[in-house]
């Protein structure tokens, strides 16, 4: 019963501590009020092109593609990536350091039993004679210290720590649009270089059909040997272009790989050409992508961060104070230990103000506010870079689109222009060179138009990505303490 009652009261002390805490923590915060930077944001972009597209996002950007093969490896990213891991174990850093911040708020409690028995031999002054004494104590004291939040310095540097986690979650994000989208990137780059391993293989084999009838023409005197050492000429640069793509293709696979966790060794990507017309992307208004930017997110909360941490050290000019109480037992025979008579208490307060630091608190604020100025340069600056990639994405899918077309219509020329040189060749009218000549035009027009159309794809995962994306966020609120 004694030992309840024991318990009880510091128990009830800590209560009251904490009330006083939380009177505390509602009074005044020193320093200015952080308002969010106002971007004057343009009305419309130069280029916008798809700016009547009916598209709109799914639960995942990437699914405006219709393609199930990059579903699934994008959920290989997002599942496996470890990138995307450290970026996730980062938000988890900075969730439990603002949990350890916020627990500066409150009364800190701790129990300090102990037991000492000591023997001490004395010599009395006033007659010399030499004694033992021997002393026994039992300890049972709770200690509770507590520092009154009288300016928000505390409560300061505790929104700091969450705004940072605030910014590790946009940084979790940010860094999952770039892992999807290189991903996508790499998938349609695999693809396009799919299609013209296939373009080469086709000249290729016809490239060995000419050497051989061109080699049977000679043997049988129509031709001279030229013809045949130009046909072995290209047949053999179409035979190291194919190599060089094989091995250019073997890369990216790697790296596809590499993306989707999985060891480079273990893992290949069949033959997939690419075909097909990219989607059109809905862009939005510039101030609707600023939004939606988790890097533009991410440093706007860096500024909030460092905003707090100007009032924390703004709030170190003023007094503190601390507060402290004990409450327990003690004794020096154990009968008594643990009952009313051996019962101790204490309680105390410690103001105190710095009067001379030589200019270390002008100091810090100073490092604050410049670290401040610094956050809210960058984060103008990401805005500038913003706008900037916004409209490069998206000129490149107006001048793409047009060249595509424009190259199309080349590639027929060019096909229409072979087959006349190889009739007139074949009739005895044009030698071989002719012949090779726009057989070359042919395939660099082909190469070209396979090119575009890759990068139309590729232009259209960088739009996707400069705008922030469309994918509901993993790591939300919810989440918060």
């Amino acid at each position: 019963m004694q030992l309840t009652n024991l318990l009880k009261a510091p128990i009830r002390l800590a209560v009251l501590v904490q009330i006083t805490s939380l009177s505390f923590n509602t009074g005044c915060m020193v320093g200015s009020k952080y308002n969010p930077p106002a971007i004057d944001a343009p009305q419309d972009w130069k280029n916008n092109s798809s700016a009547d597209s009916n598209t709109s996002y799914r639960d995942y950007w990437w699914e405006v593609f219709d393609d199930p093969l990059l579903n699934e490896l994008e959920q290989e990213v997002l599942q496996k990536n470890y990138d995307l891991r450290i970026a996730f174990s980062r938000v988890q850093e900075a969730r439990a350091l603002m949990k350890a911040a916020k627990a500066e708020l409150y009364p800190q409690l701790y129990l300090n039993p102990s037991y000492s028995n000591e023997g001490v031999l004395y010599e009395s002054y006033s007659d010399g004679v030499i004694v033992r004494a021997h002393e026994m104590l039992f300890l049972w004291p709770f200690n509770l210290s507590y520092e009154a939040d009288l300016w928000g310095k505390i409560r300061s540097r505790y929104l700091a720590t969450r705004e940072n986690w605030e910014g590790q979650i946009d940084a979790y994000n940010w860094i999952m649009l770039i892992l999807t989208a290189d991903l996508a990137t790499v998938y349609y780059q695999l693809r396009t270089m799919d299609a013209q391993i296939d373009l080469l293989e086709a000249t290729i084999q016809s490239r060995e059909k000419a050497f051989k009838i061109n080699k049977s023409r000679y043997n049988s005197k129509i031709i001279d040997y030229s013809d045949v050492t130009l046909a072995g000429l290209e047949l053999n640069k179409a035979l190291a272009e194919h190599r060089e793509l094989i091995r250019a293709r073997a890369e990216l696979e790697n790296r596809l790989a590499v993306l989707t966790g999985a060891p480079s060794p273990e893992f290949s990507f069949d033959h997939y050409p690419l075909q097909g017309e990219p989607p059109e992307i809905p862009v939005g208004m510039p101030s609707e992508v600023l939004l939606r930017r988790p890097d533009i997110a991410e440093a706007e909360r860096l500024m909030a961060t460092e905003h707090s941490l100007v009032n924390s050290a703004y709030a170190s000019f003023f007094p503190s104070l601390s507060l402290t109480a004990g409450f327990g037992s003690s004794s020096p025979h154990l009968k008594y230990f643990l009952k009313n008579r051996g019962r101790l208490w204490s309680f105390g307060a410690n103001a105190s103000q710095m009067i001379f630091d030589a200019g270390r608190l002008s100091a810090d604020l100073a490092i604050q506010e410049s670290r401040f100025q610094e956050a809210g340069s960058e984060y103008q600056q990401k805005v500038l870079v913003c706008l900037e990639e916004v409209e490069d994405a998206l000129s490149n899918l107006e001048n793409y689109a047009k060249e595509y077309k424009d190259v199309s219509n080349a590639v027929e020329w060019a096909e229409k222009a072979y087959r006349i040189a190889y009739n007139r060749y074949s009739n005895g009218v044009n030698s071989y060179l002719n012949v090779v000549f726009t057989e070359i035009e042919e395939l660099r027009a082909q190469v070209a138009q396979n090119n575009l159309q890759g990068l139309r794809f590729v232009s259209t995962i960088q739009l996707i990505k400069v705008i922030g994306g469309g994918w509901d966020r993993n790591i939300n609120d919810s989440q918060c303490e």
